[in-house]
């Protein structure tokens, strides 16, 4: 029988990156969503022009203390499994195809990280994705 051994949650994964890329990151998102859309990208929330680099840095700083404090307990725990769950806001499925939940059950997934380029491959669990 599984046993869940742990939880945890993250920020949006918009928030790994170094804070001063977060311009340019936003920019990128309202790009893809213009094109993905063929709309115009809703506005701005009015936070985002109160922000400064060093404010930013400083909530950098303490998401990636929340990040290290899952990571550590991913560590001890060992979990057999490690299963991810989020939204995908627009990105792959659009309103005309929008499933209430998907689920990937291939053999493996690359992740690719527009900013750097780098690539990594990952085994996921294919026959536990199809039981769920």
């Amino acid at each position: 029988m599984a046993r869940l051994t742990m939880a945890g949650l993250s920020s949006h994964a918009f928030t790994f990156l170094p804070p001063e890329t977060w311009a340019a990151r936003r920019e990128i998102t309202r790009d893809r969503y213009r094109r993905l859309t063929n709309r115009e990208a809703p506005p701005e929330p009015p936070g985002v022009a109160r922000e400064t680099l060093s404010d930013n840095i400083e909530r950098f700083r303490l998401i990636q203390e929340g990040l290290e404090a899952i990571r550590a307990s991913v560590h001890e725990t060992r979990p057999d499994v490690l299963m991810l769950i989020g939204d995908d806001q627009n990105e792959n499925y659009m309103t005309s195809n929008l499933p209430q939940f998907s689920l990937y059950v291939g053999e493996e997934f690359v992740t690719h990280n527009p900013t750097s380029g780098l690539e990594r491959r990952y085994r996921s669990p294919s026959k536990l994705a199809r039981q769920v």
